[in-house]
């Protein structure tokens, strides 16, 4: 400021004075300079720029009303269903004749843009925006943002593609129709939910593909904008999801598409054609021959440990096993009518450890995975030993389900303790796979007796159906108190020779020891003085007639029923 006042001062003693232009031009310099916003000299004369040009849709000019009505019809058919389309167009129409109008001008004089206000029965703010801001109406905003009808039918038939054809409910009920698990899915709570859904899917893709923009389409058939962009991005609701991971080719008469697996938000994956009803020998082949089993570290240490097991002995032990002393967890209200498997062994058996385990081998090679899981210590059900069990579990696998229903004739709220199973199938399997399947069921339920000289099932509900079994395999039965008796020396030897028990070590190597006391059976053989006085000393002990019968072999190597003992001392006795 010191330096100016002294050129100012230095300029007046010279005579030399600034014109006043010279001046206003100091004036405005200094604001460039020092000023983000320099004045325009328009303001003070009254002058306005004119910038308004023809409006353009994606690249298109639109030069008339009647061009941008022919755009409408063909492209966007559907914002005539907007309640303000009629206004919309109003404003659209007073836009070309306001271009018209100024048509050729790039400025407005003080007070013509006044007269336009008073000419045109629109608000100063919208006709001051499309003349001096280059802005078009409303009309043009919304159409740059809708999809043309051509160019939404052809993103929604790339994502019908990606959906594997499912362009319509109908398409998506008849999809459902072929998986196992429709029934749960339907009766679920969230199935009225996914049902809504998929529709307003739909009726959005319809509205879309009619040019309707997407604001409208959402607000109309009632979803949040997001969801609708969502949608035009190409993700789906969860019922086109489950949908379209079923195959697409319908399964054999008689079956349905049952998922082994689950991928990321429950969806269901590899699926399998399973039979409701098993009829014979192939249709177990054609169902195992879809699964996939287990192949990892815990298989193959379980492998060597047990020794091979093909996938049909594998399937046939499991069904038995899960008779038996398995236990199965279903999901009632889930849409993949999945189920867990567990079981619990009670400690005091020290095979049971092995049998355990040997059962979760079995069940890897059908392709379910259980593994150990935490001891019990204190046990409150009486069916199990005081000093705990130990337990396994596995994964929820709709294969599960599938064998407790169509496999052993069960439904969901039966229990298997107190319901017969239905499974005249498996009296129809070669003899191996019969055998097989008595193995797991003698490993949780059978007994062997040297005392008495049987083996026992023990069943409260199943005992017409094991005497079937047995008798199919050569072995006479019996009922007996809550159990199926085998006590014929033939039927034992048959067990026997049979290994009717697989991981049940004490059982079977009683079983072994039963049978060869059998073999030493000898009804002409007498009884010796010392033999004699040897079993009538162990029966002053209170030894029972069976004992006695067992004591006599481990000491001499054969023995005689006990009954046969029983009756030759009483008759010596008397005599």
């Amino acid at each position: 400021m010191k330096s100016r006042r002294r050129l100012s001062e230095g300029k007046m003693r010279l005579n030399i004075h600034d014109s006043p232009s010279d001046a206003l031009r100091r004036m405005y310099n200094f604001r460039k300079v020092y000023d983000t916003k320099p004045i325009d000299l328009r303001k003070r004369t009254g002058c306005k720029r004119v910038r308004m040009f023809y409006p353009r849709i994606r690249g298109n000019t639109i030069k008339s009303i009647e061009h941008l009505m022919k755009v409408i019809s063909s492209d966007y058919p559907g914002i005539r269903n907007i309640d303000t389309f009629s206004e919309l167009m109003s404003d659209a129409s007073t836009h070309f004749s306001l271009i018209d109008r100024l048509e050729g001008k790039t400025e407005l004089k003080q007070g013509e843009f006044a007269q336009i206000i008073k000419d045109i029965d629109k608000p100063r703010s919208t006709l001051a925006a499309w003349t001096f801001k280059e802005r078009p109406p409303k009309i043009y905003l919304i159409l740059e943002g809708t999809l043309p009808k051509s160019e939404a039918q052809k993103l929604f038939k790339a994502i019908t593609k990606r959906n594997d054809g499912l362009n319509q409910t109908e398409a998506i009920q008849s999809r459902l129709d072929s998986y196992y698990a429709a029934n749960e899915y339907r009766n679920s709570k969230n199935y009225p939910k996914d049902m809504e859904m998929i529709c307003k899917y739909f009726s959005f893709w319809d509205a879309i593909q009619q040019g309707m923009p997407l604001s409208v389409a959402a607000r109309n058939i009632g979803i949040c904008f997001s969801d609708g962009k969502r949608w035009v991005e190409g993700h789906v609701p969860w019922m086109m999801k489950l949908a379209r991971s079923i195959p697409s080719r319908p399964p054999r008469e008689g079956n349905l598409w049952l998922p082994l697996t689950t991928g990321e938000k429950m969806n269901p994956k590899d699926f399998i054609e399973v039979p409701l009803k098993i009829t014979s020998l192939q249709d177990i082949r054609d169902v195992l021959s879809q699964l996939k089993p287990r192949n990892d570290l815990q298989m193959n240490e379980w492998r060597e440990r047990f020794g091979e097991s093909d996938i049909l002995d594998s399937f046939m032990y499991s069904l038995g096993s899960l008779i038996s002393d398995g236990k199965t967890q279903f999901a009632s209200d889930a849409c993949l009518a999945g189920s867990r498997p567990a079981i619990g062994l009670g400690k005091t058996y020290d095979w049971s450890v092995e049998y355990g385990e040997g059962t979760c081998y079995h069940y890897g090679k059908i392709g379910i995975t259980m593994s150990r899981i935490k001891d019990q210590d204190e046990v409150s059900d009486k069916s199990f030993p005081s000093d705990g069990q130990y337990r396994w579990q596995g994964q929820r696998s709709t294969l599960l389900t599938w064998l407790r229903r169509t496999g052993l004739g069960f439904n969901d709220t039966e229990s298997k303790t107190y319901h017969p199973l239905n499974a005249d199938w498996i009296l129809k399997m070669p003899e191996r796979e019969r055998v097989s399947f008595l193995q797991g069921v003698c490993d949780g339920d059978g007994c062997v007796s040297l005392a008495s000289q049987y083996l026992s099932i023990g069943t409260c509900s199943n005992s017409e159906f094991y005497r079937r079994l047995l008798h199919s395999l050569g072995m006479t039965s019996h009922l007996g108190d809550g159990a199926v008796v085998v006590s014929a020396h033939e039927s034992l030897q048959r067990a026997r020779d049979l290994r009717v028990f697989r991981y049940a070590r004490n059982r079977l190597a009683k079983l072994e020891k039963l049978g060869a006391m059998i073999d030493s059976f000898d009804i002409n053989r007498e009884m010796d003085c010392s033999m004699r006085e040897y079993a009538k000393s162990l029966r002053k002990h209170r030894e029972s007639w069976g004992a006695i019968s067992e004591h006599i072999f481990d000491r001499f190597g054969y023995t005689w029923p006990y009954y046969t003992i029983k009756r030759r001392l009483c008759r010596i006795d008397n005599q």
